[in-house]
């Protein structure tokens, strides 16, 4: 994942595209989060004997995930104070951008630009920023654990 943010990085210091961002964020999140299916794997098969139950599974997925958020929010505070301090002015234009140039109506425009002034003060809030990470780590993140452990769940060995 901050691989991932690390190329959105460079890209935003380029061409600044959201757009482009997001999916690239997202994708990079999903592809990291895989980890969790080979993590409840190796947990079954070296710690367990081959056997998990889908709660085991679930309990260790549920752990990777919290890791995984902890540590992307460490990194979303070096990315928000250090590696990009002006993303949020560039997130804000690109935004007001794309509002203004979607040919709504007029009242729609000055409606969504002020809904977007009016979250201004969470977005530029650091704590706000750092729990949104988590919490978006994670949810993907039980996502994939809840798939992953009922792939994974082995109530006995089976043999051939």
């Amino acid at each position: 994942m901050i691989v991932g943010g690390s190329i959105s990085c460079i890209i935003y210091s380029k061409d600044f595209n959201m757009d482009t961002g997001e999916i690239l964020g997202y994708t990079s999140m999903i592809l990291a989060l895989t980890s969790i299916f080979f993590g409840i794997r190796s947990y079954r098969n070296n710690k367990l004997g081959g056997k998990i139950s889908y709660f085991q599974g679930v309990k260790v997925g549920l752990t990777i995930s919290a890791i995984a958020g902890v540590i992307y929010s460490i990194y979303s505070i070096i990315f928000y104070k250090f590696l990009f301090p002006d993303f949020m002015e560039k997130y804000m234009q690109f935004y007001t951008d794309k509002i203004r140039n979607s040919g709504a109506s007029q009242e729609v425009i000055a409606k969504q630009l002020a809904d977007l002034q009016t979250n201004l003060a969470l977005y530029n809030n650091l704590l706000f920023q750092v729990l949104i990470m988590f919490v978006t780590v994670f949810a993907v993140g039980l996502v994939i654990t809840l798939i992953s452990a009922s792939i994974l769940k082995r109530k006995e060995l089976k043999t051939n």
